[in-house]
């Protein structure tokens, strides 16, 4: 008999700038395809025709989409007005790509770093001293791979000001509190499937920096964390409307046991398989119960 998944399509969303599959996606393609699954990759930026037949379509390395979020906006849309099936789903994407969603997590009761939303014209240094700060983090309220993410004293306030902000008038920045626990202890990722635990990562940033991501070589090492850490970042997936299908929980560890989240990934993280390949495997097995 014919296998009844030949004729099921899906599509890993990539983007024009970076066209092919992750190393780890591929791995999950490869067991998608052994089970007989077509496996396509498009850009999210590309062709819009490719979409409009596919069973499923995967958000995973739509990386540049902060480049041009109104066009990646009005993409979602189309999707969602063609009636396709999206992972995660549009709505819910749409509400992580913008990360004030970590007020709304403040509101349910997870522990997030303080957040102030700022924007051009407004006094930065009247936000520093309301919450006493001496330094803080500043990133855009929509961006990814640690754009445009810096740490400044107060000091230095009017020379981000002229050299950043004002280059973008209009736009939103989240001000944060600096977490000393990174550069210590490191951030921990868990990555979850359906809303269920499958793997975590700690990752360590270079001596002098404070951002981990790829492009600032951070040292990822898997680690196995207990139950309480697990259900402490689960927390977080609890204030959405559903389990989405993959959600990676980036966060620190302060005074030994109190988990801060840091972000709740929900469009395009990395969920490291190349520190966890068996679990490329759960991850296929989550979107084959949705196919």
């Amino acid at each position: 008999m014919e296998d009844i998944n030949t004729s099921k399509r899906i599509i890993f969303t990539t983007c024009s700038k970076w066209p092919d599959l992750s190393r780890g996606d591929f791995m999950v393609a490869e067991a998608l395809m052994e089970k007989g699954f077509q496996i396509t990759t498009c850009p999210w930026n590309g062709e819009f025709t490719p979409f409009e037949n596919a069973d499923l379509i995967i958000l995973r390395s739509n990386w540049d989409y902060h480049y041009d979020l109104d066009g990646f906006v009005r993409w979602l849309d189309r999707l969602l007005q063609s009636n396709l099936a999206v992972r995660n789903k549009v709505a819910m994407v749409k509400r992580n790509i913008i990360k004030d969603y970590l007020l709304d997590l403040e509101k349910s009761g997870v522990p997030v770093p303080k957040t102030r939303i700022w924007k051009s014209g407004e006094s930065l240094q009247e936000v520093f001293e309301e919450q006493n700060w001496r330094q803080a983090v500043l990133k855009p309220q929509t961006g990814a791979s640690g754009h445009l993410v810096e740490k400044i004293t107060l000091s230095q306030i009017d020379e981000w000001v002229d050299t950043v902000a004002n280059r973008t008038p209009g736009r939103k920045w989240l001000v944060q509190e600096f977490l000393p626990e990174v550069q210590t202890t490191g951030e921990i990722s868990l990555v979850f499937f359906n809303g269920i635990f499958s793997h975590a990562i700690r990752k360590l940033p270079q001596k002098g920096e404070f951002r981990v991501n790829s492009q600032y070589r951070g040292k990822l090492k898997r680690v196995f964390p207990g139950n309480d850490l697990i259900h402490q970042a689960e927390n977080a997936l609890k204030t959405l409307e559903e389990a989405p299908l993959y959600a990676r929980v980036d966060g620190v560890i302060r005074d030994e046991s109190r988990f801060i989240v840091c972000e709740l990934e929900l469009n395009e993280p990395a969920l490291y398989f190349d520190l966890a390949p068996e679990q490329a495997l759960t991850f296929c097995k989550a979107i084959v119960d949705l196919v």
